[in-house]
């Protein structure tokens, strides 16, 4: 079963969920339990926790989430590769929902 990374954009996690910050993300994403994963760091959006296996969501400002995968994605129009840097794609606005932009600049 993989674990499931969830990506939150904004200060819309759920009450009584535990959110790792920088340094404990890193290593609840690493670790070898598959436990759910909630956290605000952006670091995690990174294709090399897709190679092993996990799941990587985002959750947007307005609580909306989608699935972040390899190949085509209905959280954006472009085709993810693993060559893909998925934090600069996060910057650049590729993460859009039908209402906008997944996070506020």
């Amino acid at each position: 079963m993989p674990k499931k990374i969830y990506f939150y954009v904004g200060p819309n996690c759920p009450v009584g969920t535990t959110i790792h910050d920088y340094y404990n993300a890193l290593r609840k994403a690493e670790s070898a339990d598959n436990e759910d994963m909630h956290t605000t760091c952006l670091a995690v959006l990174d294709a090399c926790y897709l190679d092993k296996g996990h799941q990587l969501f985002i959750v947007d400002v307005g609580g909306d989430t989608r699935e972040l995968k390899y190949g085509e994605n209905t959280i954006t129009d472009r085709y993810i590769r693993e060559q893909h840097n998925l934090e600069h794609l996060f910057y650049a606005g590729e993460f859009v929902s039908e209402e906008g932009l997944f996070y506020e600049r």
